[in-house]
């Protein structure tokens, strides 16, 4: 084949011509397309479209350029006789037309590539960056402690009014509270946070009368890119934190949809004392971790809010999850009355959905309900889903959504999932939590360690000897492992007064009879229930006891069970058909 016979031949038919100004045409189209798409709030997927027809085109723009050319007469066959005389060919008389458009096209790809690299970024720099956000704990002005959880409220529901806004990714509350009154600067807060903007503010109420100011960072230039200030009534709270939410957007240079818009202006209640009550529940809610005693008090505030507001749908899905989250406690120890919670949290949840079907938080909780509570995978699976959809920043939606895919082995979607949740909220320790379970199951020790010590960095006072236990000894690494247990009975008022003799019990009966033997004690006083001992026995391979206890559990049913499933623990006895009997009642057995 002559080459360069071919390659004058492309040029003849103007081959080379046409595949420049499909190239040109199609960039400017897609820039144009896109930013259409941006400003109209459409899906990700109408871009995504355009540009595979694009692509999918150019090979046949090629062809067409080859089989046939524009001659005065329209469009004729190259090989015919008439392209033979046809005064637009090479070498003849071009069309001016022709060379015209592709001038104009050139020149605006080159002025569009100029201006963006050599214009002034300052005000332009937002639309060509990930835009990230992070709303820092506002400081209290009051003069008064006891305002703490209305200040905090703020920076909470400024922050839900951001995560509404789609093209905006915004870190959770959790991580954010990690710099409440840190002598850190911003740029570092930003950093660590991994975002590129920062809002931080200020909060002074009095009587009916509140002072909010707000102020937005950029935090690599530390330079302000927006503040103000209100000075109004309380009253008018609601249309101050929307205000805030739009003016961030603007000078992000967001256009918002007008479904976003409705969003943000969106008001849960008119009842200003309702809301006072709203944020106390909240303010319980986050501090759960330090015992069933506050989320007690988050259940009692949340009801006095719906007493003034009964239709108030995000304090009915509050409520719904803090009773989730008692339930959840309660079960292994009395499960009699964590089922009435969850019954209760049920009809809450879903008044919340009937007041507003698109709340993605009472959609998170009624998910995690029915994967968890009533083992309705598939359903709960979509309603998980339908939560992230409606909320792609809900860091909790998409934790639930990864434990039904870690329990129903969707192994790497799940890791997927927990990895977004993560990336929402960087430094809640439930998330590291789980990732390092996820490993440990998966066999990945290294990885799973990692993220234990992470926990244990962000809470030293988060119990975590028993998985470093774990996690230790499927390494080899014996001596730590058995360091780990140490300090665990140590905690343990029933256990500590045995550590003295666990160095000779594991000389002479090694890692198994250690268990065994702790396994002795807790047979007989069960404080973490029988799901535990059977995990335990499980990892040495008792099976017929880890069976036995295994069965105990399932008898008194509860949210932990399902995810024996994909329990490493369990794996010497997940092919016995008692097992697998639990797994078929609990609908986790798939179809063959």
């Amino acid at each position: 084949m002559d080459l360069k016979k071919f390659f004058s031949e492309l040029k003849r038919r103007n081959v080379y011509k046409v595949a420049i100004t499909y190239a040109i045409t199609s960039w400017l189209l897609a820039q144009i397309i896109a930013l259409a798409a941006d400003t109209f709030g459409a899906p990700d997927w109408v871009t995504k479209i355009v540009f595979v027809v694009l692509v999918i085109g150019f090979p046949i723009a090629l062809i067409l350029a080859w089989a046939f050319e524009m001659s005065p007469q329209g469009m004729i066959r190259t090989s015919s006789s008439t392209a033979q005389v046809n005064p637009y060919q090479v070498n003849k008389k071009k069309s001016f037309a022709s060379n015209l458009i592709i001038g104009i096209l050139a020149v605006a790809l080159i002025g569009q590539f100029a201006y963006n690299k050599y214009s002034v970024k300052t005000p332009l720099l937002v639309t060509n960056i990930e835009k990230t956000i992070a709303v820092l704990p506002f400081i209290n002005l009051s003069n008064d402690p006891n305002q703490e959880y209305f200040s905090d409220g703020m920076m909470e529901e400024i922050l839900k009014h951001l995560v509404k806004i789609k093209k905006l990714k915004v870190t959770s509350r959790t991580s954010s509270m990690q710099f409440k009154m840190s002598a850190k600067s911003l740029k570092e807060i930003g950093n660590e946070l991994g975002v590129r903007y920062l809002l931080e503010g200020s909060v002074r109420k009095y009587e009916d009368e509140v002072r909010i100011s707000t102020q937005l960072i950029e935090v690599e230039s530390d330079m302000n890119l927006w503040s103000k200030s209100y000075d109004r009534k309380l009253v008018d709270i609601f249309s101050i934190q929307s205000d805030i939410a739009k003016n961030v957007a603007a000078e992000l240079s967001m256009v918002l949809s007008p479904r976003e818009i409705e969003q943000i202006d969106k008001r849960g209640t008119e009842n200003l004392e309702a809301y006072n009550f709203y944020l106390k529940g909240r303010h319980f809610f986050h501090q759960r971790t330090q015992g069933s005693e506050k989320l007690k008090k988050c259940v009692e505030y949340f009801e006095k809010s719906l007493s003034l507001d009964p239709s108030y749908a995000i304090a009915y899905a509050g409520l719904a999850d803090a009773l989730m989250q008692l339930a959840w406690r309660e079960w292994d120890f009395d499960p009699l009355n964590a089922s009435e919670r969850i019954t209760k949290a049920k009809d809450y949840v879903r008044k919340a959905l009937e007041i507003d079907p698109n709340l993605a938080e009472a959609q998170a909780v009624l998910g995690f309900i029915t994967c968890f509570f009533d083992w309705q995978w598939e359903e709960g699976g979509k309603i998980l889903e339908k939560a992230i959809e409606l909320s792609p920043n809900y860091s909790t939606a998409h934790q639930y959504y990864s434990e039904y895919l870690s329990v129903t082995r969707q192994t790497d979607a799940a890791r997927v999932e927990i990895n977004k949740a993560i990336e929402l909220n960087p430094f809640s320790m439930q998330l590291h939590f789980l990732s390092s379970v996820y490993y440990y199951n998966q066999q990945k020790f290294g990885e799973a360690l990692i993220e234990v010590l992470k926990v244990k960095e962000l809470d030293n006072n988060f119990s975590l000897y028993w998985n470093l236990f774990y996690i230790y000894w499927e390494q080899g690494k014996e001596e730590k492992a058995i360091q780990q247990l140490k300090h665990l009975w140590s905690v343990d008022s029933y256990l500590v007064e045995h550590i003295k003799f666990l160095d000779d019990i594991y000389s002479k009966n090694g890692m198994n009879g250690v268990i065994k033997w702790w396994m002795s004690f807790e047979e007989n006083r069960n404080p973490n229930g029988p799901h535990y001992i059977a995990m335990n026995y499980g990892a040495i391979g008792e099976n017929e006891l880890a069976l036995e206890y295994l069965e105990r559990a399932f008898e008194l049913g509860g949210p932990n069970l399902p995810s024996m499933k994909n329990n490493r623990m369990f794996a010497s006895i997940q092919s016995n058909p008692r097992f697998i009997s639990m797994l078929e009642q609990m609908g986790l057995v798939e179809e063959k």
